[in-house]
């Protein structure tokens, strides 16, 4: 069951935010991360029940617990693992493999768009450092950071039009 028009709004601008916050200041502020989490809790227990809300709930614990060792790796970042958990929250556990595997492709699109915009000279450590990754099933320590023609991903744009294209749509399954 789809939530009214309302709620998508609410949960669009919010969600619309924080990929905007991600691009110009490659930060998420908590608190935003937070009403998205908590408008999901909201929308779940007031358009669906208790349980939805509990799967919402869960569903948000299960993206942060899948996401955790990325981030303790240095290969994503916080911010976007506590977005992608918040979005989660609105979709619930029946949505949440639709939605990481949709936002792990949209994500990709996303880096390709940062590897194009990348100097020369990052885009072939880049592919170096994955070729090197594939023959040695390693891979290399990659910072995070802006700077020296180097572009760090906003992963949070593609879990935010994951999230977006499964509330609008009803998703591809």
């Amino acid at each position: 069951m789809p939530f009214p028009a309302s709620y998508l709004g609410v949960a669009t601008a919010l969600l619309l935010a924080a990929a905007l916050a991600d691009l110009w200041r490659r930060r998420i502020p908590n608190a935003l991360n937070a009403a998205i989490g908590l408008t999901g809790l909201w929308a779940q227990a007031s358009g669906r029940g208790w349980a939805a809300m509990g799967s919402g709930l869960a569903a948000g614990v299960l993206t942060i617990a899948v996401l955790w060792m990325l981030w303790v790796k240095g290969w994503m970042g916080g911010g976007d693992v506590k977005a992608a958990a918040a979005g989660a929250v609105w979709l619930g556990l029946r949505k949440l493999p639709e939605y990481l595997v949709l936002g792990a492709v949209a994500g990709g699109l996303v880096a390709l768009v940062y590897y194009a915009l990348s100097s020369r000279e990052v885009r072939r450590e880049i592919r170096t450092n994955l070729t090197t990754a594939a023959l040695t099933a390693t891979m290399p320590r990659a910072t995070l950071q802006d700077g020296a023609g180097r572009r760090s991903v906003a992963y949070s744009l593609g879990f935010v039009a994951s999230a977006l294209f499964v509330l609008w749509t009803g998703g591809l399954w």
